[in-house]
């Protein structure tokens, strides 16, 4: 898919979540300035920033003035890429920007007086995450390469809610450094204060709709 379809796609899918959402809680509004109940939020920022290397990432390492050195190859399952002279190095997990510092730390250290690093991901590995639950189409969904994706255009991609849908039970599991962790997420809370925090999704999550209880 083309970088241009996708962010068509991705924009249809927030229509779909903002119509379907808003006609499924109505007008009202709370004062209430915190919209989820987790800290894990990113900002939108820069690309080259926010973005972490991940395992099958395909990157590139160049040293200014030492061809010797230049690397590029896969990440490894544990975020290993080997690299001349150091071996093997950990850099998933880190943004280019951090890779490229912690490289230039390496080769500083014991072999080099300036190291002049840049790391670039030539090609990313496929990313998903999972929907369950009370959705329209629940299932296992692409994640964008080049920009992030919050939770409501998550859902919007899943077809919003269906009407036994609960706006205030929405879960989100994870697993980070090796350790499942599932964060609440109270999506009519969000939806009635637009001002405030915004819950983001991370490749293989797994979102789980709950059912509102008559």
């Amino acid at each position: 898919m083309s970088d241009c379809k996708m962010k068509i796609g991705l924009a249809s899918a927030i229509l779909v979540a903002s119509l379907g959402l808003s006609n499924l809680i109505g007008a009202e509004k709370e004062d209430n300035t915190k919209s989820v109940e987790s800290t894990q939020v990113i900002s939108i920022e820069d690309t080259n920033r926010i973005y972490k290397i991940s395992p099958n990432d395909i990157v590139e390492v160049k040293v200014y003035l030492e061809p010797d050195l230049d690397a590029k190859g896969a990440v490894d399952e544990y975020g290993m890429i080997n690299l001349p002279l150091l071996g093997s190095v950990q850099i998933g997990g880190k943004t280019p920007a951090e890779a490229a510092s912690h490289i230039k730390k390496l080769y500083e250290a014991d072999y080099l007086v300036q190291a002049n690093v840049n790391v670039a991901i030539v090609e990313f590995a496929k990313r998903q995450f999972t929907i369950i639950g009370q959705v329209q189409k629940p299932g296992v969904f692409d994640y964008p390469t080049f920009r992030t994706l919050t939770i409501l255009e998550a859902i919007g991609l899943a077809g919003s809610f269906t009407r036994l849908g609960d706006l205030s039970n929405v879960s989100v599991q994870r697993r980070e450094n090796g350790t499942l962790k599932i964060y609440k997420v109270d999506i009519k809370k969000m939806l009635n204060n637009p001002k405030g925090q915004t819950f983001y999704i991370y490749p293989n999550d797994v979102i789980t709709i709950g059912e509102t209880l008559f």
